[in-house]
């Protein structure tokens, strides 16, 4: 790949590293994590300073609670995990303050699906510009033995971590790391740099230097090495804040066509299907959170570039929504040798001459116990919710560089409101939820920030795909309003823990909540 990234800059990291490190875990264990925030004050003054409470007062005037804030605070949410989401487990509500260290113990009940999942920062104000920044990291809990869920030989397919991470310096007020980091008045040098001469770039790079792309474990457009005809295991991972990727363009082969590749997905989320499924035309479609593990074949030898590229025009008009943000570029370079090595003669390369699609996947004993299908009449009382995304006009926010413009988005016409849940659902009982996204705007409603929101009058529908997630318990997809359509990301039945909405349209879903109690999160993974 490519020796260097077009930008260097500083950046807020776990363990030092891009992505940060990978964790690893069995079901049934049990994790202890200190997380420790070494990071400088949020604050100009230290709260020995005689006009701390002044300078902290005037700040939290200026950054209201749905707002960008506290740059230098934090904590850490364990994506999928079906874990606690009270105490010291994951519960997003914990504050790590800078120069401070918090205990976060998480146990995985003995059913825990296999599978990757992730971690990111989850403070409500600073998660933002804390994942722009780099702030993410995978979790694998392994597969049973250390091989893949499948008949021999590919059971013992290589498995290639992807973890794929967006770096865009200033497109977008929020969404850019420039951005975020004015927004929520981050006194962090960036010390941005040409990344190929080291050349200071300043606030303003010019528009010769591209300041917006993807990296792949760290890396710019990394080199994938592979052997001609073995298949291996793309165990893929967005770990950004905004923007979708479409990968597989075009279907099985795709933008590696020239390599006459295949590829079919064995799971979604960190929850494997029963069989696998050949990549179709919609390619594999992932909004900022999701997970998706891919067979890949390639039966020519060559180098190929894998990329991201938006969905057809028809695919957005009937799904997607034209106002979303797909990032289209470059992520890695797929190289396809001749076993010159004796690699596949040693038996160290998984050689299948079958088609990919279509193959049993193996579900433990453990995973099979929880594994329902929620979808029509059921013996017993289903718990229905609306959950409808809300949106509102701009408002104006002080701070040191000008006015910021916040728009309020809400669910059922509530702003965020920490400690208030909207919602009790029963411990073990069987919960309904249609996800609306047909957002209504109004020229008229002013709210401020934090209250509650009633529109008043219909401008237009949204255009905009907003990602769903919920905390602790993964659900099934039960139906759409868009029945019918391909999407590349989820199909009916599927179990879920982040999924794409129609723009306009609908999602309902179906869960059981299990083992756990406490405040769980339900949001869009647009933050």
């Amino acid at each position: 790949g490519d020796a260097c990234a077009p930008l260097a800059y500083t950046a807020r990291l776990y363990e030092g590293s891009l992505p940060g490190p990978t964790l690893e875990l069995e079901p049934g264990d049990s994790m202890y994590l200190t997380l420790q925030n070494k990071l400088n004050a949020d604050l100009p003054v230290g709260p020995n300073s005689s006009y701390y409470l002044e300078v902290a007062e005037a700040y939290a005037k200026q950054h209201p609670v749905n707002t960008l804030r506290y740059p230098n605070t934090t904590n850490i949410h364990v994506h999928g995990l079906h874990v606690s989401p009270a105490g010291v487990a994951d519960n997003i509500y914990r504050e790590v303050e800078p120069k401070r260290a918090r205990l976060y113990v998480y146990r995985l009940p003995r059913h825990h699906p296999r599978g990757v999942f992730y971690y990111h920062p989850h403070l409500h104000g600073s998660s933002t510009l804390q994942t722009v920044n780099g702030m993410a990291g995978a979790i694998v809990v392994r597969d049973a033995g250390g091989v893949l869920p499948l008949p021999a030989p590919l059971s013992n397919a290589r498995d290639f971590l992807v973890v794929i991470q967006r770096v865009n310096l200033k497109d977008g007020t929020f969404r850019s790391i420039m951005g975020s980091a004015e927004a929520s008045e981050s006194m962090l040098d960036m010390d941005v740099r040409d990344g190929r001469t080291g050349l200071s770039l300043g606030k303003s790079p010019d528009s010769s230097v591209n300041t917006n792309y993807a990296l792949v474990n760290g890396k710019y457009r990394p080199l994938l090495k592979v052997v001609k005809g073995e298949t291996i295991r793309l165990r893929l991972v967005l770990a950004g804040a905004n923007d979708y990727m479409r990968l597989f363009d075009g279907g099985a082969s795709g933008a590696l066509l020239s390599l006459g590749c295949e590829a079919a997905v064995m799971a979604r989320d960190g929850r494997y299907y029963d069989v696998t499924r050949r990549v179709g035309p919609a390619g594999v479609v992932m909004a900022p959170g999701s997970r998706a593990d891919v067979l890949l074949r390639c039966g020519k030898t060559g180098t190929a570039t894998l990329k991201a590229v938006p969905p057809s025009e028809e695919l957005l008009d009937a799904y997607y929504g034209g106002g979303t943000n797909f990032f289209h570029g470059d992520l890695l370079q797929v190289s396809v040798v001749d076993d010159v090595r004796g690699a596949v003669a040693a038996g160290r390369r998984a050689i299948y001459e079958g088609g990919l699609d279509g193959i049993q996947v193996r579900i433990t004993p453990e995973e099979q116990e929880v594994r329902e299908d929620l979808r029509g009449n059921l013996d017993e009382e289903v718990h229905s919710f609306v959950f409808r995304y809300s949106a509102g006009p701009k408002l104006a926010k002080p701070n040191l560089e000008g006015d910021i413009q916040y728009k309020f988005y809400g669910v059922n016409g509530r702003a965020f409101v920490n400690n208030e849940p909207q919602l009790k659902v029963p411990l073990n009982g069987v919960v309904e939820w249609t996800i609306v996204n047909d957002i209504e705007r109004s020229s008229k409603a002013t709210p401020p920030m934090g209250v509650e929101f009633q529109p008043e009058g219909t401008d237009a529908n949204t255009h905009t795909n907003h990602p769903f997630h919920v905390h602790t318990n993964h659900y099934q997809v039960v139906s759409s309003s868009v029945d019918g359509v391909t999407t590349g990301d989820w199909q009916i039945g599927d179990w879920r823990d982040t999924i794409t909405v129609p723009a306009p349209g609908n999602v309902t879903i179906r869960w059981r909540s299990r083992v756990w109690t406490g405040r769980a999160l339900a949001h869009c993974h647009i933050f």
